[in-house]
């Protein structure tokens, strides 16, 4: 006869860094503002490097 384990009773297996499903989707939005901060500035300056070639030729 199988023996069913309830997974949601057993404790996790090493450390957990977050309570709940919600709380990693939260953090995730609030980690990914920074990466496309970066990507907005760098393609602006790109641009702006192209325009200025453009412009001297």
């Amino acid at each position: 006869m199988l023996k069913v384990v309830d997974t949601k009773k057993t404790p996790p297996l090493g450390r957990r860094f977050r309570t709940n499903d919600m709380e990693a989707v939260i953090g995730i939005m609030a980690i990914l503002p920074v990466p496309g901060t970066i990507n907005v500035f760098s393609s602006s300056f790109v641009i702006a490097e192209a325009e200025c070639k453009i412009g001297a030729q």
